[in-house]
C-alpha cells in the first residue's frame, strides 16, 4: 500500500484545531483506493478537513473523506476530450514524480 510523503510543513493552532500546510508527494507504487495520507506525521490524530491542490500534471488528487484513515485517490482524464470522465489511476504506478501537490489539513 502506498503512503504519501509530506514535507515543507507549516503548522499553527487556530482555536482548538491544528492547521497544517505542506507539500505532499504520492507514492512510488500507487494503491488502488488511494495512497494513505499520514496524519500522524503532521501532528494530528483526527482529520476534519483536507484540501488538496491540483498538481497540474494530469493527476487530480481527491481525499476519500475518512477522518481517521485518510487516503488520497488519484484520477486521470481517460481520453483527450475535455468533457471525458476521470478514472482512478491503475495500481502500482509510480506517481512520485508527477503527483506532487500542496495541501492544507485541519484536525485535532
Amino acid at each position: 500500500m502506498g503512503t504519501i510523503a509530506v514535507s515543507n510543513l507549516d503548522s499553527r493552532v487556530v482555536g482548538n484545531q491544528r492547521v497544517v500546510r505542506g507539500t505532499a508527494t504520492m507514492s512510488t507504487s500507487y494503491a488502488t483506493g488511494g495512497d494513505t495520507f499520514p496524519i500522524s506525521s503532521i501532528g494530528i490524530s483526527r482529520l476534519d478537513d483536507l484540501q488538496v491542490s491540483n498538481p497540474g500534471l494530469g493527476v487530480l488528487p481527491r481525499w476519500n473523506l475518512s477522518t481517521t484513515a485518510p487516503k488520497v485517490l488519484a484520477y486521470r482524464d481517460v481520453t483527450p476530450a475535455a468533457t471525458a470522465a476521470f478514472a482512478e489511476v491503475a495500481a502500482a504506478q509510480n506517481l512520485a514524480a508527477t503527483a506532487v501537490f500542496r495541501f492544507e489539513a485541519i484536525g485535532g
